[in-house]
């Protein structure tokens, strides 16, 4: 497995060495920063530091501070609570940060100190960095966890299935479909009239015409619009069809919000 980075950062200039140490410890791929004022202080570091970097599990330097580690995350309704599971009260432990709403810590038993983080939305998350000192050295432990989520399920946004009309109960040879209206209109175009009279070629006995208008909201003056568009086909029908036995127009409404709605079913009987 890949190591994080570790540096030893060597500054004479006190201001330096606490603002840009203090910016280098906060990086996520560093896993151990030292820091040095002189070369002395460097060399010292250097040597105690060696111990550190070995593979060898059975050399350790006693000087190193751990890296803090954390238990799960428990939720509460505006944050959650964690334990460091590490705590070495021979070590210094700087104060917690979070990056997102407050932490605290709650108490400390041996080994195992509790924090707590507050202020965090429904379901929003937030990482605590916890850093230990010693000699020099820092050591980077981080922990995320979230807020309680109350959001409802997500709903199902379904299209509406449009519900099958009756039409008028006809014994019909030939049935079509006249569409192409325009918003509002119950005027037949062009190619509506050219579909029509391709039917024409023998006298009918009856006629039966379902006009309808589209959604999504059903209108006071939906219901006459589509009774308009059904009077005007078979309107149109009957007046170069001879004498039809029976002639009838209804209206149709529907809430589903597509133009191919805008349109009149026809029947013929001969």
């Amino acid at each position: 497995m890949a190591r994080g980075l570790r540096i030893l950062y060597i500054e004479n200039d006190e201001a330096l060495l606490g603002l840009l140490g203090n910016s280098l410890s906060v990086h996520p791929e560093i896993e151990i920063l030292a820091k040095a004022s002189s070369s002395n202080q460097a060399f010292k570091i250097a040597g105690e530091l060696i111990l550190r970097f070995t593979e060898d599990p059975v050399i350790t330097a006693a000087n190193v501070p751990p890296t803090p580690t954390f238990s799960a995350p428990v939720s509460t309704a505006d944050g959650f609570e964690v334990n460091i599971t590490n705590y070495d009260a021979n070590v210094t432990w700087e104060t917690p940060t979070v990056s997102a709403g407050a932490v605290t810590i709650v108490s400390t038993t041996g080994s195992i100190r509790k924090l707590l983080v507050t202020g965090l939305g429904d379901g929003q998350s937030a990482t605590i960095t916890q850093r230990t000192l010693l000699s020099g050295v820092y050591q980077t432990g981080r922990v995320t966890g979230a807020a309680i989520s109350t959001a409802p399920p997500a709903t199902n946004n379904a299209t509406p299935v449009p519900v099958s009309e009756q039409t008028p109960v006809v014994k019909a040879n030939k049935t079509l479909i006249i569409n192409g209206f325009a918003g509002g209109s119950w005027k037949l175009t062009k190619s509506g009239k050219r579909l029509l009279d391709a039917l024409l070629t023998k006298n009918v006995t009856a006629i039966s015409c379902v006009g309808n208008t589209m959604g999504p909201t059903v209108l006071k003056v939906d219901r006459n619009l589509a009774t308009r568009r059904a009077t005007e086909v078979c309107n149109y029908i009957a007046a170069r069809a001879g004498e039809a036995v029976s002639i009838k127009a209804v209206g149709k409404t529907t809430k589903v919000n597509s133009s191919k709605y805008r349109r009149v079913l026809v029947n013929l009987v001969y």
